[in-house]
């Protein structure tokens, strides 16, 4: 083999090696890309930190009885967020700032614990558990609490006032349960929770039963 015939293969050898390693490269960092997607880090963590310098959000990350994890999910509408079970909050494009939404989330979590069920009992109360925490934050003011409807929101505003009765004290109470079920007409007239998506609900006589065990730990 000639002098000049080596160095041509030598060459060659060293293009293939250098398209190969920048084809790995780039695999990688689609995959770490696709990793730190998917894995929500930096936003949510960030929220989360936020919740815990609220004495409800504190409380209720640490009483969680599984982990959380969070997954970027394009295929969901941009701003939303939900619980889909096994300790995962899927979430897309999210607007600041998310904190009580992200609490509504984590209320879900210890409601339904590792399997997610598509319930308006379940979003009554989780709403009135954030309704809660807005509230709780210094400076705020009713109109810092946005949910579903005004008719709904106005609803939950007058639930608030139940929230330290017992759960038998409320499910004795005729003017709760009128207003648990206005709260739950609102719900089913909503596109996200309504008759035709895969929501359902339980009779009364309802009660906030998770809520009211939540408050009562200390």
């Amino acid at each position: 083999m000639s002098k000049i015939r080596f160095l041509q293969l030598l060459f060659i050898f060293y293009l293939l090696g250098s398209c190969t390693q920048e084809t790995w490269n780039v695999e990688q960092e689609n995959v770490l890309r696709q990793g730190v997607l998917t894995r929500g880090v930096g936003p949510m963590e960030d929220a989360m930190e936020g919740l815990k310098g609220t004495t409800l959000g504190k409380k209720l990350i640490e009483k969680l009885s599984i982990p959380v994890k969070f997954e970027y999910d394009q295929s969901m509408k941009p701003g939303t967020m939900g619980y889909v079970g096994g300790g995962i909050i899927r979430y897309n494009d999210l607007n600041a700032p998310f904190g009580p939404l992200l609490f509504h989330e984590l209320f879900h979590v210890y409601q339904m614990k590792e399997i997610a069920v598509a319930s308006r009992n379940h979003e009554v109360e989780a709403y009135m558990a954030q309704y809660l925490l807005v509230m709780s934050i210094e400076g705020a003011e009713e109109k810092d609490f946005d949910a579903v409807s005004t008719e709904f929101e106005n609803c939950i505003r007058k639930l608030a006032k139940y929230t330290t009765w017992s759960v038998m004290d409320t499910k004795g109470s005729i003017k709760f349960q009128r207003l648990y079920e206005k709260a739950l007409v609102e719900l089913r007239k909503h596109h996200l929770y309504g008759t035709n998506t895969n929501y359902t609900e339980e009779p009364g006589p309802y009660s906030f039963q998770n809520l009211y065990n939540f408050l009562s730990i200390k």
